[in-house]
């Protein structure tokens, strides 16, 4: 098993004896979803790679925070996006319908994870539970992630 060491950081918070069963990972940011190609070929949302920054940077501050080695074995992942509006034209839209698509979004996520260095590969999802695009409301853009081992 490959032991992932950093360096503490100055702002590092102090590290649990143990991890949790559960990895909550808050992110900041612009989610951006992966997997739209303009005519050339490449991704389409500009937006894309600082989201996948973002991503890995908030994982990159778990690992440090309990002195992680890379998860192995399977994982459940849960994740609910936290996205600007309502658009201005309808103020009373409940639910973010539209762009951006919430299984682009979510592979944007998981790439980034595997990225990190959290987890070896994507492949290791062998359940996506709860995954939803929300509106942030008076909370900062972004997501919420959860990862828990399985057996």
């Amino acid at each position: 098993m490959k032991q992932l060491r950093r360096p503490p950081t100055k702002r590092a918070e102090p590290v649990s004896e143990v991890p949790p069963d559960i990895l909550e990972i808050r992110v900041v940011g612009r989610p951006a979803p992966q997997g739209s190609k303009n005519a050339l070929g490449m991704e389409a949302s500009r937006f894309l790679e600082p989201w996948r920054n973002d991503v890995r940077i908030a994982c990159e501050k778990v690992i440090d925070r309990y002195e992680l080695a890379q998860v192995t074995g399977p994982v459940r992942v849960d994740i609910t996006f936290l996205l600007a509006g309502p658009p201005k034209n309808d103020p009373e839209r409940v639910h973010p319908v539209g762009n951006p698509d919430v299984d682009k979004l979510v592979r944007g996520v998981l790439d980034a994870i595997t990225h990190s260095g959290l987890w070896k590969d994507d492949n290791q999802v062998v359940q996506l539970g709860n995954v939803a695009k929300t509106y942030a409301g008076s909370q900062e853009t972004g997501a919420v992630i959860s990862i828990q081992r399985l057996g």
